[in-house]
């Protein structure tokens, strides 16, 4: 998230719900339903899908939340 912010990336927001930081653009929990607002343009998964109990969930999901 801080790579991004300092290459210009505005907007940028992350997930992640072992974040112990202080970084107001991560939230701490799971990409989630409750997260359709956003309208990604750019949707990055690092170390994430094989920790999801559901992955083929977790996908459509995300496909779901950011359809335009």
């Amino acid at each position: 998230m801080e790579l991004l912010k300092d290459s210009g990336f505005e907007g940028a927001l992350g997930y992640d719900p072992a974040y112990e930081g202080s970084n107001d653009a991560i939230t701490k929990g799971y990409f989630s339903e409750e997260c359709s607002n956003i309208g990604a343009d750019l949707i990055v998964l690092r170390h994430v899908l094989e920790h999801m109990e559901d992955p083929l969930g977790f996908l459509n999901t995300i496909a779901r939340t950011n359809q335009f």
